[in-house]
């Protein structure tokens, strides 16, 4: 297997004036992000409730984080979005002139209806207190019901308001409401505490029907019901420890049909009037109901994953959808297909030119424009790689050139090239034993690599397009090694900063010639480096003595933070100011401490400053560009690479994805 190691560095053009600019000149004054609308975002969790719409081409879903998605179409042309609702321990969805009517009871009993176009922007939105409390609530094509703890069914009509209302029948408490097509029915428990099946009488309002003679009777209060209203279907617990069984009834003579037994707690749904599907663990179990004597044929992933067992199913239209951890798998009797994203982990992620965004992915990469939608790939054939191996963060070094790293485990060789995209064309550097950190300054064209304590400084010639060697050597200390070449307009004349920590004390020396490192300015402090910037600031964490932040510039320090300040901390290119990233907060900070601004977002892992000023926010689950004048959102992306695919994806952490906090 290969590792692969590209850098793209959030350079910026040499012809700047001397002196101090200004990062946040070249942030577009408007947003991006739309002010209006939907995010599309992945689960940060796992799936815990699941609905659908009575066509199969949609689906409402709740993570074990509270956060819910829409998800406007199963084929993977459309992604999620995220939606406004309560932390819901019930959805339900069906389709409405104006898009969708969704909804949400949440743990107390409240619900929440409302009305979003077809990509999931609100349009109406109604609240119900839940006094007494709804204790379930399902769509289908005859419209959106939900019972309540009084053991009254109340019916929505399209724009989300109470349409109809109906109390149970004397002696009778209303269990659940079951929707099969174009047909209802409830589950009531009689006097003697028998759970049968009743009949709703639709209209212009709600009546009940008939009771349902059956000739067995029910062990469970939620069940499901065949599309034609003619088959209602339950499960039960068996004596046999972990198994249950499928019960199958015929609703015109009460005759039960099936009795399958199953290994495990399961979700059942009628994909069609004769298909019953259910999730068992991974995988999705098929019953045909016009040849039951052939049993049940499943299929399924083989990823072994224990948050895809006991998963919630749905089923419509001939194909069921059962949860797969933070993903949909879409069945069908001959197949299971997975709705999630190839790509979620921005923590490589590295600035290009003109405000881009590389993401690596595997083998290629994944170039966002200033909004975060995707611009292009870099594939295999462009970046010189091979089949397996794995990208890391990329230089760029101007135009179309670029340095690529790869690290073969197998070999254990680290190998070196300049790349032009362009051309396709690829040079081998160097070869090396270990992996190495490459570093690049586009205002003198110093590359500098360091694999341990050995080094090599290298100069790009840009009309030629090759790395020309400088100098090279090796440091005797067997601590941390950083030779990071800066800008000497900013960082009055230097052209490298070297820093070197070996137990308590951090040596720093700032170099302006790159061939010669015996003449440099030196400043030797205790502590542990943290953070390097451009104009040649050095940013040491005091874990000793005074637990703060101490700042250095041309061997002096010039300020300090207090030690209440902890996080990791992202200097802006000119060394000015710095992000701090803390568990549930983003801040700007000057170098002494004091804030610009502050957001509350969590689970961001790093930061970015990209080459037009902006700072984008880097998380397990996406990325967020926000102008650092004010803190506010320019675009946000979590996921990319949405697809409808054959394997399951990668299961991420379970972290809300950024997308959602905004």
């Amino acid at each position: 297997m290969k590792w692969i190691i590209l850098c793209l560095a959030a350079c910026t053009s040499s012809t700047h004036p001397p002196g101090r600019r200004d990062v946040t000149a070249a942030v577009p004054a408007h947003p991006i992000l739309p002010t209006v609308g939907p995010i599309p975002s992945p689960h940060g969790g796992k799936i815990t409730e699941l609905a659908m719409t009575a066509d199969g081409e949609a689906a409402l879903s709740a993570d074990v984080l509270g956060s819910v998605r829409l998800w406007p179409a199963l084929d993977g042309s459309v992604e999620p979005h995220v939606v406004d609702l309560p932390a819901p321990k019930a959805l339900a969805i069906t389709r409405a002139p104006r898009g969708f009517l969704i909804a949400a009871i949440d743990g107390a009993g409240n619900l929440t209806v409302q009305v979003v176009d077809p990509r999931g922007s609100r349009v109406q939105r109604s609240s119900h207190a839940g006094d007494p409390a709804f204790e379930g609530m399902v769509a289908g094509a005859a419209g959106m019901f939900a019972w309540r703890a009084d053991h009254t069914v109340v019916r929505f009509s399209d724009d989300g308001a109470i349409s109809a209302q109906l109390a149970a029948s004397p002696g009778e408490r209303v269990r659940a409401v079951v929707c099969g097509g174009a047909h209802v029915v409830a589950v009531v428990e009689d006097p003697l505490g028998v759970l049968r099946v009743r009949r709703l009488q639709l209209g212009t309002g709600l009546a009940w029907g008939a009771l349902v003679p059956l000739a067995e009777p029910l062990f469970g209060r939620n069940g499901v019901l065949s599309p034609d209203g003619k088959l209602f279907a339950s499960t039960r617990p068996l004596a046999q420890g972990g198994m249950s069984s499928i019960d199958v009834f015929d609703l015109t003579t009460g005759a039960r049909l099936l009795a399958h037994p199953v290994r495990g707690e399961l979700a059942i749904g009628f994909a069609t009037t004769t298909r019953l599907a259910a999730a068992i663990g991974r995988r999705t179990m098929w019953v045909d109901l016009e040849h039951p004597e052939h049993g049940s044929s499943a299929h399924g992933d083989e990823l072994k994953n224990p948050f895809m067992q006991n998963a919630p199913l749905v089923a419509a239209s001939g194909v069921a959808i059962a949860a797969a951890y933070n993903e949909l798998r879409i069945s069908r009797p001959t197949e299971d297909r997975y709705l999630g994203y190839r790509f979620t982990d921005a923590f490589r992620a590295a600035a290009g030119p003109r405000g881009e965004i590389v993401i690596p992915a595997n083998e290629r990469a994944i170039v966002l424009g200033r909004d975060l939608r995707e611009l292009r790939d870099l594939d295999r054939t462009t970046l010189g790689t091979n089949p397996g191996d794995v990208l890391a963060p990329l230089v760029w070094l101007a135009d179309d050139t670029w340095f690529v790293q790869d690290f073969d485990v197998e070999v254990k060789k680290t190998r070196g090239r300049l790349v032009d995209v362009r051309k396709g064309t690829s040079t081998v550097l160097y070869e090396s034993s270990s992996p190495s950190v490459v570093r690049f300054e586009p205002s003198t064209g110093l590359l500098t690599r360091v694999a341990g304590t050995a080094y090599e400084i290298h100069k790009l010639e840009r009309t030629a397009g090759r790395l020309v060697p400088v100098h090279e050597g090796e440091f005797p200390r067997q601590g941390l090694v950083e030779v990071i070449p800066v800008a000497p307009e900013l960082a009055m004349g230097a052209q490298l900063a070297i820093v070197t920590n070996e137990g308590r004390n951090t040596e720093m020396l700032w170099c302006r010639q790159p061939d010669d490192l015996t003449h440099c300015t030196k400043a030797v402090t205790e502590g542990y480096p943290v953070a390097y910037a451009r104009d040649g600031l050095v940013l040491v964490y005091d874990a000793y003595a005074t637990r703060g932040t101490k700042a250095f510039r041309q061997g002096r320090q010039t300020s300090s933070m207090a030690a209440d300040l902890i996080g990791s901390r992202w200097p802006s290119p000119d060394g000015t100011i710095y992000v701090l990233l803390t568990t549930h907060e983003v801040m700007l900070l000057e170098l002494d401490g004091r804030a610009r601004w502050r957001r509350a977002l969590g689970g961001i892992h790093s930061a970015l400053w990209a080459s037009d000023g902006a700072i984008v926010l880097l998380s397990r689950h996406g990325l967020v560009r926000v102008d650092p004048r004010t803190g506010e959102p320019l675009a946000a992306r979590c996921g990319w690479k949405f697809e409808l695919s054959p394997t399951p994806h990668e299961p991420t952490a379970n972290r809300e994805p950024p997308c959602t906090q905004l």
